[in-house]
């Protein structure tokens, strides 16, 4: 399984803790600006025609609008083959999930098959029960 490169992964991390340890706090202002610098990373990467899948589903992760998850997860997915190793289960989970808010059920067995057999083979135990509890 591929890891993101460090400095991206290290970068990322910084940010989603502050995002959430604002957000645990409550302090709304201080979450934003976090949000705003994990958006300006992702633009600054896709600026440069780099853009990383695990940044991809990073900012969706934390994106509030439910159709703007799908659409970053989608594009997470298709970024992720020029990526070999590159994790998709947790990227199906996060779109099944933000399909089941928007109440879009279509494709939500079909990636969270998918996901499951995924997450199987890497013997990932939380997404798995994760996965089960979204099929019932």
């Amino acid at each position: 399984m591929r890891a993101p490169p460090k400095s991206l992964y290290s970068r990322v991390l910084d940010i989603a803790t502050a995002i959430t340890s604002a957000s645990e706090v409550g302090d709304t202002e201080r979450q934003a600006h976090a949000m705003d610098q994990l958006r300006a990373l992702y633009e600054s990467h896709a600026a440069a025609g780099a853009v990383d899948p695990f940044l991809t589903e990073a900012l969706a992760d934390f994106e509030d609008d439910p159709t703007r998850r799908v659409e970053l997860y989608r594009l997470s997915l298709l970024q992720s083959p020029a990526f070999s190793g590159e994790p998709l289960y947790t990227k199906r989970i996060g779109l099944a999930e933000s399909l089941i808010e928007l109440g879009d059920l279509a494709d939500v067995p079909t990636l969270l098959s998918e996901a499951r057999i995924e997450a199987a083979e890497v013997s990932d135990e939380f997404e798995l029960e994760h996965i089960d509890a979204l099929l019932r």
